[in-house]
């Protein structure tokens, strides 16, 4: 089983040291949310993912995702052709629907051209997918002018999400977060593309988990509060039911130890159980 990370950030500092740790211990991806309440400590994932990416060697970096109604569709391919061009093969770009909480940096970021999601995503695949010579210099082209480009991914909790991955022909990740379930897409995911998403809390021991979780993290809803061995436990079972797909998680703790203990714990927990830690930090999922 390939277990990746999504970080909901906590501070900076505690966003590299985790992702340096995520990659000694082979985890296959390590992504940034994009969010705008006044209490996040980073409004462009963007930076984080270069700078994520020059400070470790093999865990794949991408975004969890890039709020597509509040980008310019060609800086963001631009953006991340270059990045994919500076780390070849380690670069992920996910694609979501959302906004600002902030009602003033949602009237500032919003692009108009960009409201219709579906036609955006459609877009920012096409100018990813184009580094042939064009003699048109009125079209837009994404630079580099170089075939290097990101593993693309459409996030949702819908059959409707996956759907219109599918029809971009882009990976798709399946979020549990808010309620959503895998029934709506069960029997569809392809373990070798998609990406089953869940949030939780790993703790010592159940109860100190229990204990140790926040009442409001933004609504997110845990799928798993418990020790390592639950928390393994229950990514094995909800990769099985999703056909094999790797599982993103999302830890919901509150502090930098417990999130640093929390990778250890997993990782250790996984190579008891399988005998070593598949992470697969080079494959697209």
């Amino acid at each position: 089983m390939r277990i990746g990370l999504i970080d909901y950030g906590l501070d900076v500092q505690t966003s590299i040291t985790c992702a340096r740790l995520a990659d000694a211990l082979g985890f296959s991806r390590y992504w940034f949310t994009e969010h705008h309440a006044p209490a996040d400590p980073w409004g462009s994932a963007e930076l984080l993912v270069a700078t994520i990416a020059m400070v470790t060697k093999r865990v794949r970096v991408g975004t969890g995702g890039s709020l597509l109604h509040y980008h310019n569709s060609l800086r963001l391919a631009s953006d991340f052709r270059l990045m994919s061009l500076l780390f070849p093969d380690r670069i992920d770009l996910g694609l979501a629907r959302g906004a600002p909480l902030l009602p003033g940096n949602r009237r500032r970021l919003y692009v108009e051209q960009n409201s219709d999601f579906d036609l955006a995503a459609r877009e920012v695949n096409r100018l990813l997918s184009d580094s042939g010579t064009v003699d048109d210099l009125s079209v837009p082209r994404a630079l580099p002018n170089h075939p290097a480009s990101p593993t693309v991914y459409v996030l949702g909790s819908s059959a409707h999400a996956l759907t219109s991955a599918r029809a971009l022909g882009v990976c798709y990740v399946h979020g549990l977060f808010f309620g959503g379930t895998l029934e709506t897409v069960r029997g569809l995911l392809d373990p070798d593309r998609d990406i089953v998403a869940i949030a939780g809390m790993c703790g010592v021991e159940d109860s100190h988990a229990q204990r140790s979780l926040a009442s409001d993290v933004r609504g997110i809803v845990p799928s798993v509060v418990g020790s390592a061995s639950e928390c393994i436990r229950v990514m094995e079972a909800i990769s099985r039911a999703a056909n094999g797909a790797e599982v993103l998680f999302l830890d919901m703790s509150l502090d930098s130890k417990t999130r640093q203990r929390t990778l250890v714990q997993l990782a250790a927990e996984r190579s008891r159980t399988e005998g070593q830690f598949a992470g697969a930090g080079t494959k697209d999922a």
